[in-house]
């Protein structure tokens, strides 16, 4: 291989994205290939880079973020270089005639999105693990059967009316979670995330009559999880002081906490 595919040995890179990219080159062109220079060094620079975006938590390299742009690294020697990555359109041409890059629909071991407003690049695997996710989802935001007068009279007790004509947030998200089996409640410290999910998880229960759902109290680490179960003990206790559940419900609220990664065996 003439080309010199050197790039990601630089020092903002880890051996595995400069290995890796190299692979990736020698599997699309092998010895005697006759393609171009500049396709090389597309199918180099963009296996390298998704290599390095798995290594940081993403899923994918979005072509966009790099494509015309400078970048500054350091080399071995302590020496700056830079290096210009390719041009969005002449990128995605380069990558489309490898044989390792495939669309969505294909097995490659690369695959590129182009049909959508971000062009993503994946390793083929990243690309199985987010769909299989978004299928879990959408399987789950189905509506679910509800006694409505029921959720209603429950509502109305854990969200009392104020004189505020503004909309009750906590109560929407708490309506919106019973209506689906999957929810996403964010906020800031402090904006009451804690005590809506009690609220949500006092209300399942009473929609589960006599059998109460199985539920878990996780957090990505083990200080969090302490945390939420400090909270959790902290604003159980609280609704009951208000009268806003009752004695069973409160005995029947998860405390126990953990982190994330035991909830993932069934």
């Amino acid at each position: 291989m003439s080309l010199d595919l050197d790039f990601f040995r630089n020092r903002e890179f880890q051996p595995l994205d400069h290995h890796f990219a190299k692979k990736m080159v020698q599997l699309a062109f092998p010895e005697g290939d006759q393609s171009s220079d500049e396709m090389q060094m597309a199918l180099y620079l963009a296996s390298g880079l998704v290599c390095f975006e798995a290594a940081k938590g993403n899923v994918c390299l979005h072509l966009q973020d790099y494509a015309a742009e400078e970048m500054k690294v350091t080399g071995s020697d302590g020496e700056e270089n830079s290096l210009l990555f390719p041009a969005l359109e002449s990128w995605i041409e380069h990558l489309q005639q490898s044989r390792i890059v495939g669309d969505p629909e294909t097995r490659h071991p690369l695959i590129l999105e182009v049909d959508t407003e971000v062009k993503r690049l994946y390793l083929n695997r990243y690309y199985q693990y987010e769909q299989g996710l978004a299928s879990f989802i959408r399987q789950r935001l189905k509506p679910v059967n509800l006694d409505e007068q029921r959720l209603q009279k429950g509502l109305d007790r854990l969200f009392p009316s104020s004189d505020s004509t503004g909309i009750d947030y906590q109560r929407l998200a708490a309506e919106r979670a019973l209506s689906r089996k999957f929810s996403v409640i964010s906020g800031g410290p402090g904006t009451g995330k804690t005590t809506a999910v009690l609220k949500i998880l006092s209300l399942l229960i009473e929609q589960a009559d006599d059998e109460v759902p199985r539920i878990r109290l996780a957090a990505p680490t083990g200080k969090a999880a302490a945390r939420l179960k400090e909270s959790i003990q902290k604003g159980k206790q609280r609704l009951l002081g208000k009268g806003q559940i009752s004695q069973e419900i409160y005995e029947l609220l998860q405390e126990e906490t953990s982190t994330i990664h035991p909830c993932w065996v069934p």
